[in-house]
């Protein structure tokens, strides 16, 4: 099996003091800001003019600096709601993964059928190389992992085809729960609630259905490191499991 090396860009602070280029912001978020910060600085400076004094940007993120040119108090403006968990930079690396993961299965696609790999219902297969991980996990022992992973990567690309992940605890929830009391709005990447060892099963058959109601491609044979759970659950759970 070929190794292949992915380079990682470092997202780095940049700051200046001179605007130019553009930018993707929160348009209602940023207008309704400017002017707020404007007006309740008045309040306390009545001849001060907030003027730009710089930016500081990361990645997509951008937090403009206002200095008054009176009194020398700053003011701040980001290019969307700073405490939001789900930032520009986030979304954006979200649909580059998703974009990247389509192209991929799109190659192995055409690969199978190039070679002539079609199924008896003309649909095209190929083989594919299952792997799965825990933040914790005890072999023989307690299978207490309050996350998992799992990936599905082409044989003939060499190339992550789906990847998922299954968390069983949240620290917001938790802590509303150990108050009592309901927690506050946010985004809960809670998604499981089976046991640890059923993680690595359940991404799997979401990757091997996805690929056939999304992209018409079936993962016919697989490389696997002989979990019989695994296998059990895509004959099963995966439409053509059995095939």
């Amino acid at each position: 099996m070929e190794t292949y090396q992915l380079k990682l860009e470092v997202e780095v602070d940049e700051s200046s003091n001179v605007l130019e280029g553009y930018r993707i912001v929160d348009i209602d978020y940023i207008l309704k800001r400017a002017m707020n910060v404007q007006v309740n600085h008045n309040k306390i400076c009545t001849g001060g003019l907030l003027l730009f004094h710089n930016e500081k940007r990361k990645g997509l993120f951008s937090t403009f600096t206002y200095k008054c040119n009176a009194c020398d108090k700053e003011e701040s403006i980001c290019t969307e709601k700073p405490q939001q968990e789900k930032t520009i930079n986030k979304r954006i690396w979200k649909q580059c993964l998703q974009d990247n993961f389509n192209e991929t299965i799109q190659q192995e696609r055409a690969i199978a059928i190039e070679k002539n790999d079609i199924d008896t219902d003309g649909i095209p297969f190929t083989t594919v190389y299952l792997d799965g991980g825990w933040s914790k996990r005890s072999y023989g022992h307690s299978y207490s992992a309050a996350s998992g992973t799992a990936v599905i990567i082409g044989k003939h690309t060499g190339k992550v085809l789906f990847l998922g992940v299954r968390n069983k605890y949240c620290s917001i929830c938790a802590r509303g729960e150990n108050k009592g009391k309901e927690s506050r709005k946010h985004i809960c990447y809670k998604n499981w609630k089976g046991s640890s060892t059923a993680m690595e099963a359940d991404i799997v058959v979401e990757g091997f259905n996805d690929s056939i109601i999304t992209h018409d491609l079936k993962y016919k044979y697989f490389i696997a490191d002989g979990d019989s759970t695994v296998f059990s659950k895509i004959k099963q759970n995966v439409s053509y499991g059995l095939h």
